[in-house]
């Protein structure tokens, strides 16, 4: 499986889980008794960085080898995806022996889940300056002639009348009332 991944902005590291299937053939991450090698295992790669998880040889089942149980899941380390703005995520199984591809690893997944960690930046410390004090002018005041006023009509504006808002919801009250009164009614009428 090969896939490009777009990441959150800010994302500065990434990690894939692995969610075995619960419908599986009962092992989760297999190979074949005689096409296991040292090598067999998953390879999740996000761009040029690999991570691998190796079948072990001993637990059999269906004369395989396996790791993981059905419905297991297994997360990978944390790939560096600072600065980018997309990867490349590859899954894909390694290490076998022969050409008989049943005999290859294999998984039994899912899904693959993946985690974006955003790391937010330090805050840098901004110095604080303060300013010279400036020496305050001296200022001299003088005082001025002032002018005899000139009489201004006054204009008297008329009022215009406006009406009283109601508040919100003042006839809904009404209509609840009125519907409770009309329910009664109906009830006592019933009653008699």
């Amino acid at each position: 499986m090969k896939d490009k991944v777009e990441l959150p902005e800010g994302t500065t590291e990434m990690k894939v889980t692995i969610q075995i299937c619960s419908r599986g053939w009962g092992e989760g991450l297999a190979v074949d008794v005689d096409g296991w090698t040292p090598d067999s295992a998953i390879q999740i790669i996000v761009d040029d960085q690999i991570w691998e998880n190796k079948i072990p040889k001993g637990r059999v089942h269906h004369n395989s080898y396996y790791k993981h149980e059905y419905g297991e899941s297994f997360p990978t380390n944390a790939f560096n995806v600072s600065g980018k703005h997309d990867v490349t995520l590859t899954i894909k199984m390694v290490g076998s022996k022969g050409e008989d591809v049943l005999k290859w690893p294999r998984i039994d997944f899912w899904k693959a889940i993946l985690t974006f960690y955003i790391h937010e930046a330090t805050p840098t410390p901004i110095p604080i300056i303060t300013p010279t004090p400036t020496p305050t002018p001296t200022v001299t005041i003088m005082p001025t002639p002032t002018p005899s006023p000139t009489p201004i009509p006054i204009i008297t504006p008329t009022p215009i009348p406006s009406t009283t808002p109601t508040p919100p919801g003042f006839k809904a009250v009404f209509a609840i009332v009125g519907l409770l009164a009309v329910a009664y009614l109906l009830i006592r009428k019933r009653q008699t």
